[in-house]
């Protein structure tokens, strides 16, 4: 059988991998569950990003608990399905966490400096609404000589 590349420092500040250990519980040397190499790769199909590469270790490490069948010995039980289990639940909290931490709502253009500031904004997507939009449209004799179902002054809803 060929080692296993395993590596934690106890530290996961130290490096996305341990921080992708610590987050997916892959820290005891003696039951590792991913090789160094595996997170190293998950990593750099989720731009080094952590969080979400913990979320893909999941699913590996639940396809691994998933093959193997539950073993017994006289009164000593491993139930791997429970282990699956449980890497689920992981991954759907870690999925919510990802969702929601971090998250501010904004409001833009609460004060006249920040409207400013937005509107001098070159690289901004310009706003699909605008406060004059329906100012100075033309309207059609369709639209004068027919009542309801039109929006936009030009026959069409």
């Amino acid at each position: 059988m060929a080692t296993m590349n395993w590596t934690y420092t106890g530290d996961p500040g130290s490096s996305a991998k341990d921080l992708t250990r610590f987050l997916i519980g892959d820290t005891d040397e003696s039951e590792p569950l991913l090789t160094d190499g595996e997170i190293k790769w998950v990593l750099s199909q989720y731009n080094n990003t952590p969080m979400n590469a913990a979320i893909r270790c999941c699913e590996a490490v639940i396809a691994k608990f998933s093959r193997l069948a539950n073993e017994s010995v006289g009164q000593v039980r491993i139930d791997f399905q429970q282990k699956a289990v449980a890497y689920r639940e992981l991954q759907r909290d870690l999925r919510n966490r990802l969702a929601t931490e971090g998250a501010v709502p904004f409001a833009g253009g609460i004060s006249k400096s920040q409207i400013r500031q937005e509107n001098a904004n070159t690289d901004r997507v310009k706003p699909a609404f605008t406060e004059h939009m329906m100012e100075n449209e033309q309207i059609s004799p369709w639209v004068a000589n027919n009542s309801g179902g039109v929006l936009n002054g030009r026959g069409s809803c």
